[in-house]
């Protein structure tokens, strides 16, 4: 991951981003939180941590948890609407 850190530290903050901008549209300000961390985490100007060893490698796994879990929200909040 290493060679594509800048890449995919840009892309996982821009979702977040988007994500986080939607939960505050909806009101639902801890996910709108949560995103806002994983933003500032991923933060490709001012990296907190690089994409070697294991315990970062650890850290990019479970932020990968509440994205999928905004997938779910988002098609559990379409079929409630529907």
């Amino acid at each position: 991951m290493a060679p594509y850190e800048v890449v995919v530290r840009f892309i996982v903050a821009a979702g977040a981003t988007v994500v986080m901008f939607q939960a505050f549209d909806a009101r639902h300000y801890a996910v709108a939180a949560v995103f806002g961390a994983l933003a500032l985490l991923y933060n490709p100007v001012v990296p907190v941590f690089s994409f070697s060893g294991g315990g970062q490698r650890a850290l990019v796994v479970a932020s990968v948890a509440p994205f999928v879990l905004s997938l779910v929200w988002r098609k559990l909040k379409r079929e409630h609407h529907d």
